[in-house]
């Protein structure tokens, strides 16, 4: 989803290059594009992200002659963009829009998201879930609750450990909507909310989406 904001922002550099230069010839066209797509270079130690190719952009800026305005704004653009995709914005991949439709409007009522994850059927996170789950029980529901455990170290040792997690650890929520493919849980565990979509169209239910943050209260 960044990747719209990224192409927004540089039709508005276009927009912007026009007030900089009356006549933007094809070499500066690319010169500016070049400049830009800089951001898209970088380097992250867990979840501090380095603009490297900005960096290096402004070292090249420095020892250019011609067209400094018009590439200092290409990287001033760029440095903006980075910021607000890595820092401002939830990474959210194109394969991900789908899930992240359907769940748009409970999406809308977080004052605050920190991270929306996807899984696939396939991701060890499935099977880490159902380690202690007691099949008797409302499936999608403590599957949540063990996912949340896995996403803050917070070991479980069987399965009444998970069973008697949300009155031990006061993990509370509700069902937010069930259908005959999807089924939506809203949970709360230490001030962090977190909402669970799970594809029930299978015998077991299978994690799709989990967004991380707090909810307008």
């Amino acid at each position: 989803m960044y990747y719209i904001l990224i192409v927004f922002v540089y039709l508005l550099l276009i927009v912007s290059a026009y007030s900089i230069v009356e006549r933007l010839n094809v070499a500066q066209f690319f010169k500016m594009t070049f400049f830009y797509t800089l951001l898209l270079i970088s380097y992250s130690i867990q979840s501090i992200y380095i603009p490297i190719g900005i960096i290096i952009g402004f070292l090249i800026f420095l020892k250019m002659k011609k067209d400094k305005k018009l590439i200092m704004t290409a990287l001033i653009y760029a440095l903006l963009t980075f910021a607000v995709v890595n820092y401002l914005t939830p990474h959210i991949p194109l394969k991900d829009l789908p899930e992240t439709v359907n769940v748009y409007k409970y999406i809308s009522d977080y004052a605050e998201i920190e991270s929306i994850k996807s899984f696939s059927p396939s991701d060890p996170v499935q099977d880490e879930m159902k380690e202690f789950l007691d099949y008797r029980l409302d499936l999608s529901y403590f599957m949540l609750i063990a996912y949340i455990h896995l996403d803050n170290d917070v070991q479980i040792k069987s399965a009444m450990d998970l069973r008697t997690a949300p009155e031990e650890q006061r993990i509370h929520g509700k069902r937010i909507r069930k259908d005959a493919e999807e089924d939506i849980i809203l949970l709360n565990f230490e001030g962090q909310d977190y909402v669970g979509v799970f594809d029930i169209s299978k015998e077991i239910p299978e994690l799709k989406l989990v967004i991380k943050g707090k909810i307008k209260r």
